[in-house]
């Protein structure tokens, strides 16, 4: 973090710019690979396309259009609430492991 002149605290361009970024770190890695599965699986199981799954999100009040949505699933580059709002566009409950 970085103190602006007006005493407001603003993220360092370095860290905002590893945002929507694959982790370095290789045990967070097999874990955002799992999340992505798992989405990919619950919408293969309802017969889900993104289109369909980004206008549930849209529902929730989370606008994402299909495209963003596809490269946040193919990087498995989305933050848990994304991942728990996906879970609840889809009406599934899924456990942590595989």
């Amino acid at each position: 973090m970085v103190q602006t002149d007006k005493g407001m605290k603003t993220a360092t361009p370095e860290a905002s710019s590893r945002r929507g970024q694959r982790t370095d770190s290789p045990g967070l890695k097999g874990f955002e690979d799992l999340a992505s599965q798992k989405i990919r699986l619950a919408r293969a199981r309802e017969g889900l396309s993104l289109k369909e799954l980004s206008r549930r999100l849209g529902k929730l009040g989370i606008e994402m259009d299909n495209k963003n949505l596809s490269r946040k699933l193919k990087m498995g580059t989305f933050s848990a609430s994304l991942y728990l709002a996906m879970l609840e566009a889809l009406n599934s409950e899924m456990e942590v492991k595989g």
